[in-house]
């Protein structure tokens, strides 16, 4: 239509609907967890269900794509927990960190990136991105591995496990720095 703003992909009325969807379905998680006792399933839900609400940190909040993204990927490991997926379906752990790292790593670029960074620094920006997503999917990694210590739980199965999520890990971060510096480059903004 001649003369009609352009509506961006990136916000869409459904979006906050779905990621509000997304987010009961991740109490409904919590809770079952907690009626099964699963305390390390509802502990890291727990957590899910946090950075589910992670856009907030931002005054005018993320841009609604984002926020729907990691509420996404906060179901995707609720999932996992509940229905058992991480010992499961093949390779559902390392789909599961790579996500997970992805949409962090990228709503990171719009938190506290995006319109501080000029154009010519894209890069140095794009680094800093992965870097973060990479230290987060670490530090999930030894999260993972002392919840196994102290819950005497089965959440790494081995080395082998550790390497492979934390190679997931580092695919999700450079994917968002890859799509942040695309994004940059596409003019910053995001709304």
């Amino acid at each position: 239509m001649k003369g009609s703003p352009s509506r961006s992909p990136l916000r869409s009325p459904l979006y906050p609907r779905l990621a509000q969807g997304t987010r009961v379905v991740l109490a409904l998680a919590f809770v079952w967890e907690l009626i099964v006792f699963d305390p390390v399933g509802a502990l890291a839900i727990a957590l899910f269900i946090a950075l589910s609400f992670a856009y907030l940190l931002r005054e005018e909040g993320l841009p609604n794509l984002f926020d729907l993204l990691v509420a996404l990927s906060a179901l995707l490991n609720a999932f996992g927990f509940v229905f058992d997926l991480y010992r499961v379906v093949p390779l559902y752990d390392e789909v599961a960190h790579g996500v997970t790292v992805f949409s962090l790593s990228l709503a990171s670029f719009y938190l506290f990136y995006a319109e501080e960074i000029p154009p010519a620094r894209t890069l140095a920006m794009a680094t800093a991105v992965f870097t973060l997503g990479v230290t987060a999917g670490s530090l999930w990694e030894i999260s993972e591995w002392t919840t196994g210590y102290v819950f005497s739980a089965n959440v790494v199965f081995g080395l082998g496990d550790a390497m492979t999520d934390l190679i997931a890990n580092s695919v999700g971060a450079l994917a968002a720095a890859f799509a942040a510096a695309a994004i940059r480059r596409g003019g910053g903004r995001l709304s």
